[in-house]
């Protein structure tokens, strides 16, 4: 063992979880506590009750250079997700990987925007919805909206489409893991490249970040998510153009279309939807607030004659 890591020798499982938390709080890291809690049971192989039930038991060397290796990549700024290779979104457990963006709470309200268009519809629809996840990555998005349709016995068939295999490979290992895989599938596709259908409802949130600014972006994202799931452009809205430009080949009369935005974006976004669609159908657009009250979804409803 090395010098360093005999310094940080973890002779239980509750001075591990101690001594993490001591470093990560000396780090400046806000989460620390609960950092110290995921990455001591992550490496000990202990949920919660286990940490506690066997706070006592002693560490082997081959953990104690497990805890080691965690801890270091803690404090060079990889998050807690990237590290164990899992994240919560929406209350589930999603598997991400190098390709795939890291799922984040603020995407969470364009899931509930997504399930109350698709309570509108199933009213006036007697048939699965037909559901559309542009930039899938880890089919965090359609995944969690095809579960909580399932437990309000609302039918879907949705389709999750990306250009990444290996991002697409991740989708498929999580709607297994959230038992959806019955109701969604993936596809490799630019956009809508590889799409021939129409839907009722089409989710997105594609890159959106302008080119520049990603350097400047926190450590967590800048070094970790993807490049490719991130650069939206010189102006950060080349995917939006790309999307709204063909999305009345593939929207259904009455449908609606919901796309994640940076928070500066709304007025941008909603602009360039008007450009496009500037004779009938009629269209509504809304804005959706996230839990920090910024603008984080642009919706935009069909009228059924359209």
């Amino acid at each position: 063992m090395t010098q360093n890591a005999q310094h940080h020798a973890y002779h239980t499982v509750e001075q591990a979880q101690i001594n993490l938390r001591g470093r990560f709080k000396e780090a400046d890291i806000s989460t620390y506590e609960l950092d110290a809690r995921v990455l001591t049971g992550f490496a000990l192989s202990l949920d919660d009750i286990g940490l506690i039930k066997h706070a006592s038991r002693s560490v082997t060397e081959q953990e104690n250079k497990i805890l080691e290796k965690v801890c270091l990549a803690r404090l060079e700024g990889k998050p807690v997700s990237r590290i164990i290779g899992v994240k919560e979104f929406y209350s589930l457990p999603f598997h991400i990987s190098p390709a795939t963006l890291d799922p984040r709470p603020d995407s969470e309200c364009l899931v509930d925007s997504a399930l109350n268009a698709a309570e509108k519809l199933a009213k006036s629809k007697s048939k699965p919805l037909k559901v559309l996840d542009l930039g899938t990555g880890s089919g965090c998005l359609l995944i969690a909206f095809a579960h909580a349709c399932k437990q309000r016995a609302i039918q879907v068939k949705g389709l999750g489409v990306d250009i990444s295999a290996n991002a697409l490979r991740q989708a498929r290992i999580n709607a297994a893991i959230n038992g959806v895989s019955d109701s969604v599938n993936f596809r490799q596709s630019d956009w809508f490249e590889n799409v021939s259908s129409r839907f009722d409802i089409i989710i997105s949130n594609p890159p959106y970040i302008s080119s520049g600014e990603i350097e400047a972006l926190a450590p967590e994202v800048s070094k970790y998510d993807s490049k490719t799931a991130l650069d939206g452009g010189t102006d950060g809205l080349d995917a939006y153009r790309n999307i709204i430009s063909n999305i009345m080949s593939f929207i259904q009369p009455g449908g609606c279309v919901l796309f994640e935005i940076g928070s500066e974006q709304a007025a941008l976004v909603t602009n360039l939807v008007r450009q496009v669609i500037v004779t009938p159908p009629q269209v509504t657009i809304s804005h959706v607030s996230d839990l920090s009250g910024l603008n984080r979804v642009v919706q935009v409803e069909f009228d059924i004659n359209s």
